[in-house]
């Protein structure tokens, strides 16, 4: 999730008792990150702040605070995106350069609130509990389709409610997020 400042949005986290990893920069990114959720946990929330010139600066100024994209962890990347042939999805141009460096890949598609990063992680984490149970993206009717090509378990188009998440049964609007605590 984007947002305006890490330190902000890890208090608002906080004051709900949630797990904080610690706050760091990452200046070739550049972004000041953390993570929140139980660190055996799959399916963190990762909240960003634009610190430096680049593409999540670019997207604050553009579109605001909010779901900048979903991570999503394969087996094989190149099988993985083989099998979207056809079903919509479009590469992101900032994919030439990262699926050399990091076997990472961005989807978009035009009119969905977020990018989807699906990444080749040298070994797979199975089996353990979900911190984030649901993702809800804003976008467009008839996009669930596309959602489904990605075979991505509690990926879901928000329709008439904001992007929001599911954290322990509860859905909240990425907006409560953004607010001061």
């Amino acid at each position: 999730m984007l947002v305006p400042s890490a330190e902000t949005a890890a208090a608002v986290c906080k004051a709900r008792k949630w797990e904080l990893g610690p706050v760091e920069d990452f200046p070739s990114e550049g972004t000041r990150e953390v993570y929140v959720g139980p660190r055996a946990s799959d399916a963190l929330l990762l909240l960003m702040e634009a610190i430096g010139r680049g593409p999540y600066r670019n997207a604050l100024e553009k579109r605001g605070p909010g779901l900048h994209h979903v991570a999503v962890n394969v087996a094989s990347l190149d099988d993985y995106v083989a099998s979207l042939a056809g079903s919509g999805w479009l590469v992101h141009p900032a994919s030439l350069g990262t699926l050399a460096q990091r076997k990472t890949v961005y989807l978009a598609r035009p009119g969905l609130g977020a990018l989807i990063e699906v990444q080749q992680p040298r070994e797979l984490s199975r089996g353990r509990r979900r911190f984030v149970s649901e993702v809800f993206i804003e976008g467009e009717r008839g996009q669930q389709r596309l959602l489904d090509a990605l075979r991505v378990r509690g990926l879901r188009l928000a329709g008439k409610e904001r992007a929001g998440l599911v954290i322990g049964r509860k859905r909240i609007a990425l907006a409560e997020l953004l607010r001061s605590p």
